[in-house]
């Protein structure tokens, strides 16, 4: 019988290896199934984590000696460095104390001039026949601020010449004062009297000579350092710091 008449009278055909259309499996095993399945990824998932933690505490542990071991390394350097000063605490005391003695210098001479010279140079400015016959200096002092000229037209100074001069002849003033103008420092002068010995015929004269910071000696005040040599001090201090850091 062909397969055409068994369907024309109604016969029901078998399916060779189709899905079973009935699972009489109960869903419990299923669920069990999936359960199992479930608890493996599970139990996989947590294994990773742990592996993952374990790696991490031992790479900390790893870093953590590490850092012991470079920190004991700076001790026992800094031990040695405070070891190796001790031998020279002598030597920076020494160091200290000149340090000490120039800036008391530096302090104590701010205010100096060289008044000798000076006072050969305000004789020197004078016309021929004219003497400096006595001086009396009023200065500076390192700890109190000299006094200034009230008027705002007269000029800073540090210390000020009362000067008693002699002249053979007629005193001109004017030319005097011209003269006085050409010694460094000259910060302005006033004739005060002028008066004739008769006895004698010699004329006296009595001025006010005001100084400025000109006529400092500045001995002791240090010099100016070198922009380049000290930009390149700078440089090697830098580098230094570096290769310092770059050793820890």
């Amino acid at each position: 019988m062909s397969a055409q008449n068994m369907r024309s009278r109604g016969a029901v055909a078998l399916d060779i290896g189709g899905s079973p259309r009935v699972d009489l499996l109960p869903p419990e095993v299923r669920s069990a199934s999936a359960a199992r399945v479930l608890r493996r990824r599970l139990g996989v998932a947590m294994i990773g984590v742990v592996a993952v933690v374990v790696l991490g505490i031992a790479a900390s542990s790893i870093y953590a000696l590490s850092s012991v071991g470079r920190l004991l390394a700076a001790q026992n350097s800094t031990g040695e460095l405070l070891s190796e000063q001790a031998k020279y605490i002598e030597v920076r005391q020494v160091q200290q104390e000149l340090a000490a003695v120039g800036d008391a210098r530096q302090v104590g001479s701010w205010t100096e001039v060289q008044w000798r010279e000076y006072l050969g140079a305000v004789q020197a400015s004078l016309p021929a026949g004219v003497v400096v016959t006595n001086t009396i200096v009023t200065a500076a002092s390192p700890f109190d601020e000299f006094p200034q000229a009230v008027s705002p037209l007269q000029v800073p100074r540090i210390a000020t010449l009362a000067l008693q001069a002699e002249s053979t002849t007629l005193p001109d003033v004017p030319r005097w004062l011209d003269g006085l103008a050409t010694v460094p420092g000259f910060a302005g002068a006033t004739p005060d009297t002028i008066s004739l010995d008769a006895t004698s015929g010699i004329y006296k004269v009595t001025l006010t000579m005001h100084v400025n910071g000109v006529a400092l000696a500045g001995r002791f005040v240090p010099e100016a350092a070198d922009p380049a040599v000290a930009e390149a001090d700078e440089s090697a201090d830098a580098d230094a710091d570096a290769t310092a850091q770059g050793d820890n």
